[in-house]
């Protein structure tokens, strides 16, 4: 068993195949069931955190306070840059859609395709809570 120190986030897919996390310092690993590493998709600025399987195992979402979301499938990444620190990921169960989430605000952002993920991005959609407006904007 080994223990890792500062880990701020750690999600097991629902297969049990791998554990990724991520700690304190931005950088994120994942992991094969005996413990050893099997990848390392490139670091935050600062702490992870949320960590986020697909639910059919093919992308790795990362959340970091440096306000950046990664998705990463083991050779193709793809980088949205928020404007604020990722608490929370969750994805739809058909895995066509990421939700990344904050303290002011919702970003959804819709899966890319393995072939395309270098030139096409997904689309985001922001919803912010406005303090003192009552309800959300979406831009």
């Amino acid at each position: 068993m080994k223990c890792l120190w500062g880990v701020s986030a750690l999600i097991i897919p629902p297969d049990g195949t791998w554990l990724a996390t991520g700690d304190v310092d931005g950088v994120v690993r994942v992991w094969d069931p005996d413990g050893h590493e099997q990848g390392r998709p490139a670091a935050h600025r600062g702490r992870v955190g949320a960590v986020a399987f697909s639910p059919d195992g093919a992308w790795l979402a990362t959340g970091g306070h440096d306000g950046i979301v990664k998705l990463w499938n083991g050779s193709d990444e793809v980088t949205f840059q928020t404007a604020e620190r990722i608490t929370s990921l969750a994805w739809l169960a058909d895995a066509s859609t990421l939700c990344a989430a904050g303290p002011q605000g919702l970003y959804v952002l819709g899966r890319p395709h393995p072939a395309a993920a270098r030139a096409t991005p997904p689309v985001i959609t922001v919803a912010q809570d406005k303090p003192g407006q009552g309800g959300a904007t979406v831009g």
